[in-house]
């Protein structure tokens, strides 16, 4: 019983120890496409709150990080609160990254968490045609879409700008649930 009691405390302590990722978080966003156009303008990258087991589900915060302490991550928050901008940023310790090693492969699994949030997935239904680059029945066309900065000519203003990301064409057949892979049609 005394070696049970011994192996639960230090199970215990050894989980309160061993920090997760230190974020600063400077905006919580209810939309990816909102996140990335705050991050677009102030600075920082956009993580899906979903991919931490500490974060609150469902939203899309601003992020500068992680670190790896907490303090590194209160140097940061210190560094980017001077001059009163960035009110409201916190160091925020996320808990534990729910992407694995496994489901990475040889990408560290923050650089995948990464681009899943700068990198948003837009569904568009379609209802397919005769053209052979296009399937024939209905279906939902994928594309990938980030959002970059740019100087708007009339004002000379800093604004977001999408751009979508030429991969070839990606659809989800809406009948069967098919997946079809076109990198580039030659018709």
């Amino acid at each position: 019983m005394f070696k049970l009691l011994n192996a639960l405390a230090l199970l215990l302590l050894s989980s309160q120890v061993m920090a997760g990722d230190h974020y600063v978080i400077t905006h919580t966003l209810n939309t990816q496409k909102e996140a990335q156009e705050k991050a677009a303008l102030d600075g920082g990258w956009v993580l899906n709150t979903n991919l931490y087991s500490d974060l609150k589900k469902d939203l899309f915060a601003v992020v500068r990080g992680p670190f790896s302490t907490q303090e590194m991550a209160k140097s940061e928050l210190d560094s980017i609160s001077e001059g009163g901008s960035h009110p409201g940023a916190y160091v925020k310790d996320a808990g534990n990254l729910l992407i694995t090693k496994e489901m990475s492969g040889q990408v560290d699994p923050v650089i995948i968490a990464m681009l899943l949030g700068e990198v948003r997935i837009d569904i568009a239904h379609e209802q397919g045609s005769d053209h052979p680059c296009e399937p024939s029945t209905p279906y939902d066309g994928i594309s990938l879409n980030y959002v970059s900065v740019g100087i708007n000519a009339a004002s000379n203003d800093m604004e977001t700008e999408e751009i979508t990301l030429d991969f070839g064409q990606s659809a989800k057949i809406q009948e069967t649930g098919e997946l079809q892979r076109q990198r580039r049609c030659l018709e």
